[in-house]
């Protein structure tokens, strides 16, 4: 019987592993972290007065806004590509199937089976 083109998807499947774990686990893990330690908000120098401080605070706040935004968006992206990836090894592996099954008929047509 033909073997069909055999594509390697193994280290597309690790990818797409590793990435699902990142998202699950390495990346939740952050944006918890992250959440529980600014969930206070800013407080340092709260006692000084003067516009200086309020807007250091300010530049504070506002970088660990986007400091918690951008850990959630690495999450979503780490999620997607490991859906893609995944995708990826199933079409790699139907188009294997697909074309074991075409070299099978063009043998038995052609009497070789």
């Amino acid at each position: 019987m033909a073997d069909g083109v055999r594509i390697e998807t193994g280290q597309v499947a690790e990818v797409a592993s590793k990435l699902a774990a990142d998202a699950d686990e390495g990346f939740a893990s952050a944006v918890a972290r992250s959440a529980t330690l600014h969930a206070h908000g800013v407080v340092f120098g709260a006692a000084v007065p003067g516009g200086t401080m309020l807007a250091a605070k300010e530049r504070y706040a506002r970088a660990l806004a986007y400091t918690d935004a951008n850990l959630r968006a690495y999450r979503r992206m780490a999620a997607l590509l490991a859906a893609q990836a995944d995708q990826v090894v199933r079409d790699l592996g139907a188009a294997d199937r697909i074309s074991a099954q075409s070299q099978q008929r063009l043998a038995d047509l052609l009497g070789q089976s």
